[in-house]
């Protein structure tokens, strides 16, 4: 049995500035059917830092330290905005970016017989794709998205990685979605915003059934709102996705 997560691209991906992205996907299985849950453990690290500390004039003192071909690295070792520093900063866009939630669960359930989930997501249009199941996504980070509140705003890198697995079930005909997530800890009022309006938890659920089948994506976001592309825009946002958990490049370069 394969737990399969199908990227929706190219019509599902979007890519802005600052941070700005989206990825959507959809489940189902293959080789087998439900009844099941499939329970995605969801884990985002920022590391952005503010424009305006970067180009001030003072260097570090450990930077001071170093030989003058690394001084151009003075970025790399300056502090990293606060999950509530992000926040603030993004407030004043209407966005919010929701960086406290760095680690949750999310639940789909696949009702007995099906190999697709009853969470239908939100509509996307088109007859090819009509809904999404999940999505990995990101607002801008800057106060604004006018080209004046992207220049010189951040410059950063975001990485989403989602490890799923799928539990098969028993024992849940006649059940509601709704009532079998939260019988394993994963509530649509959780709380949780990145989720949307999945069952979700910050706590990892209990009693599951021993997993069949699991998918790991990753998702790594750069960009560079200091100087503009070829067209002139400021901090586009550069999206790689793979299968698997961060690399090395995803977290160190």
């Amino acid at each position: 049995m394969t737990l399969i997560r199908e990227a929706l691209s190219p019509v599902g991906d979007e890519e802005g500035q600052c941070g700005d992205f989206s990825r959507k996907f959809l489940w189902k299985l293959q080789g087998e059917k439900g009844p099941g849950l499939i329970v995605q453990k969801i884990q985002r690290t920022f590391m952005v830092h503010k424009m305006i500390d970067l180009l001030q004039a003072d260097i570090p003192i450990i930077n001071k330290k170093l030989p003058g071909p690394l001084r151009n690295m003075d970025w790399y070792f300056r502090r990293y905005m606060s999950a509530s520093e992000i926040e603030n900063f993004v407030r004043p866009s209407g966005s919010e970016a929701n960086a406290t939630e760095y680690c949750y669960w999310e639940g789909w359930y696949i009702p007995d017989q099906e190999t697709v989930p009853t969470y239908k997501g939100l509509k996307m249009g088109g007859p090819a794709n009509p809904h999404y199941d999940d999505a990995f996504a990101l607002c801008g980070i800057a106060s604004g998205t006018q080209p004046k509140d992207l220049k010189n705003s951040t410059r950063g890198k975001y990485i989403i990685y989602g490890a799923a697995t799928y539990h098969p079930l028993s024992n849940v005909k006649n059940k509601l979605p709704a009532t079998v997530c939260k019988g394993f800890g994963l509530d649509m009022n959780s709380g949780v915003k990145s989720s949307g309006n999945l069952p979700s938890s910050t706590i990892e659920p209990q009693n599951l059934p021993p997993a069949t089948s699991e998918s790991h994506w990753t998702v790594t976001v750069r960009w560079d709102s200091g100087a503009p592309d070829a067209s002139g825009d400021y901090g586009v946002s550069r999206v790689e996705s793979h299968e698997g958990p961060p690399s090395f490049m995803d977290l160190y370069w």
